[in-house]
């Protein structure tokens, strides 16, 4: 269902992971004018910016921007990549001045490297050695270490030993054309570095903050002690969290995941209609077929029906006008929500087929659905859309009217796990609203998982027929209590 490209690739990646050596991309085509050159040298990897990311992030590709990452990166790769990947992905940060640790910090947090939270022995034993007026934490502000390398070395023993310590960082002017006065000073905090770093296990990087070049003594004296050099601030930090992410990779090679495999029952495949468009109805068909919960619903014809079915459902209640031909119901003033009794749903009945009638007189429509109304639970919207390379996208975001404002979306190449699933939950900014905020309640994320899973399971089976697949909302109710898809579209393919 996709071209050849995405298979090489996987099978590339999977080699090289076994052989613990790195890949790293640098993608073009992420600007409008970047995806129209790139689409005539590179083919159609360029016109799928975000899914490609994604791509290459579940195969261990690891991504970089520009030039000066990929040189950081491989520096940093090349001396390290053969240590334990059984540490934690988390840094310990030094400097002598508080300005560069604090601006180091800022960019670490906006590249996504976390901070170890360092336990009460480590603080102590680094309050130990520091004058009063220095603060014991991480990052750590090493004021004294000008004058004094051996509290300075005893600050990385320390840090070193910290069990939420996976990588130690440590902030150093490096750069060229330095007076002698400053290489002088710096090379004594250089070659503290470099002897304490032989007495620790973990690993130690020394990084620049601007890329102008090394000292070429400070650089000859770490490459003989193992120490990757890098340069730039913005640089380090990536070069770092793409060197977590391949010990993540090789450590998730050799441990067995511990994670809960759900069976699941593809049902027969349905052939769909031919038109362009599913109709609502048709589209929830196909997701019950699926095992996703809908809305419990009626299609009826006639007022007296609409008033029938509306004392079966319970009030209050939805209706709205089932056709393929009317994709867009609201504009159409072709939904009524909140209707209280039979009838309201007899005199519904007959304004929602006279505003459809108005809205595209030669639409095909079916009738009328009157569908139980859900008044609690949290909004959120299911996507898919058939990439051209990467065939069916898997959306999860939030929904309702909010999709389009926010933007807050995960993305994922289908069939996705349980696991996975629960990964683009989480991922998302509004998450917070499924565990529950400011008091409010958790919501069933186990069912919205299960919903995302079957899904995609259906995009994937119907890879070769479905276009697009659009469930906004789904809502997600209370812990315990399910998701309940509460619209759909369905298009097909041309």
């Amino acid at each position: 269902q996709t071209c050849a490209l995405p298979i090489c690739l996987i099978e590339a990646a999977a080699l090289a992971l076994s052989e613990n050596k790195p890949i790293l991309a640098l993608k073009i085509g992420r600007s409008e004018a970047g995806k129209q050159s790139a689409s005539a040298h590179s083919g159609s990897l360029a016109g799928s910016s975000e899914v490609t990311d994604v791509f290459l992030k579940n195969h261990h590709i690891l991504q970089v921007r520009h030039f000066d990452e990929i040189n950081e990166a491989i520096e940093l790769l090349a001396r390290l990549k053969d240590r334990s990947p059984r540490w934690p992905s988390k840094i310990a940060l030094t400097g002598i001045s508080g300005g560069l640790v604090g601006l180091s910090s800022d960019l670490a947090e906006q590249e996504g490297v976390e901070f170890a939270r360092i336990n009460e022995s480590t603080k102590a034993r680094i309050a130990k050695v520091l004058p009063d007026y220095a603060t014991a934490k991480n990052p750590l502000d090493v004021t004294t270490a000008l004058f004094d390398t051996d509290a300075y070395k005893e600050c990385i023993r320390a840090l070193s030993e910290d069990p939420e310590v996976g990588l130690i960082l440590c902030c150093q002017d490096m750069e060229m054309e330095m007076f002698d006065q400053q290489v002088d000073v710096y090379s004594r905090i250089v070659a503290a570095l470099c002897e304490v770093s032989e007495e620790i296990e973990k690993p130690m990087v020394l990084y620049s903050p601007v890329s102008t070049g090394v000292v070429p003594e400070f650089a000859e004296m770490c490459s003989k002690a193992g120490i990757p050099v890098l340069q730039g601030i913005n640089e380090t930090m990536n070069a770092v969290k793409l060197y977590f992410e391949w010990m993540e990779a090789r450590l998730a090679q050799t441990t067995k995941p511990s994670i809960e495999i759900r069976p699941f029952l593809k049902p027969e495949i349905i052939h769909l209609k031919q038109d362009l468009y599913l109709s609502e109805k048709e589209s929830k068909q196909l997701l019950k077929s699926y095992d996703i919960q809908t809305t419990r619903e009626f299609l009826v014809k006639s007022p007296i029906e609409a008033s029938i079915a509306s004392e079966k459902i319970g009030y209050p209640l939805v209706m709205k006008i089932d056709s393929a031909d009317i994709i867009h119901k609201t504009e159409a003033k072709a939904v009524r929500i909140g209707i209280a009794n039979s009838d309201e749903a007899a005199a519904a009945y007959q304004e929602l087929i006279r505003n459809a009638r108005d809205y595209d007189p030669g639409a095909r429509i079916n009738g009328v659905s009157v569908q139980e109304m859900i008044k609690e639970g949290v909004e959120m919207m299911l996507g898919m859309k058939n990439d051209p390379v990467f065939g069916p996208i898997i959306m999860v975001g939030l929904g309702g009217i909010n999709v389009e404002l926010f933007r807050d979306l995960a993305l994922e190449i289908a069939p996705i796990s349980y696991q996975s699933a629960l990964k683009m939950i989480t991922s998302l900014k509004s998450s917070k609203l499924l565990l529950g905020y400011r008091g409010s309640r958790p919501a069933d994320i186990d069912a919205l998982c299960d919903a995302i899973v079957k899904f995609s399971q259906l995009a994937y089976d119907y890879r070769e027929e479905i276009m697009e697949m659009d469930v906004n909302p789904i809502i997600v109710l209370e812990k315990g209590l399910g998701a309940i898809a509460v619209d759909a579209l369905i298009v097909r393919k041309q």
